[in-house]
């Protein structure tokens, strides 16, 4: 009987843990705590002596993707920026404006006081750097 309870133990174990690794799917794609929502601010996007500033809306759903739009107060330029934010908030995506295609990857949170904010690194499809991109927005819900 002993062995019995053992094995069971092990496959009851075995069960929960595949279930809770979501079966190998992308299921481990969550938002930060209560980053989902929608949210305006501004953005700023500094590469070397360039720098680019400008309005930026944003929505996360409650599958971690988010969506965006970021417009130049310069060149009122419109870029978009898709992609998901994992369970821990690190954001992993793209960006893409009227000069390409870039990778960008960094931590969003909120501040104490509900704003969402983070610095996410660009770089081209290559793997270069191509600055740094700055959000910092309020919630719109």
């Amino acid at each position: 009987m002993g062995m019995r309870v053992c094995r069971s133990t092990w496959a009851v174990a075995f069960v929960a843990l595949w279930l809770a690794t979501g079966c190998g799917s992308s299921s481990n794609v969550r938002p930060g705590p209560g980053l989902e929502g929608s949210y305006t601010g501004t953005y700023r996007l500094v590469d070397g002596a360039t720098v680019d500033e400008g309005a930026l809306s944003i929505v996360i759903g409650a599958d971690g993707r988010l969506s965006g739009a970021a417009t130049s107060n310069t060149t009122a330029q419109v870029a978009t920026l898709t992609g998901s934010v994992r369970y821990d908030g690190l954001f992993t995506g793209s960006l893409v404006d009227g000069t390409g295609d870039f990778r960008v990857q960094g931590k969003l949170g909120l501040t104490t006081g509900s704003r969402l904010v983070g610095v996410l690194a660009r770089t081209t499809a290559a793997g270069s750097s191509a600055g740094d991109f700055s959000v910092d927005c309020v919630p719109t819900d």
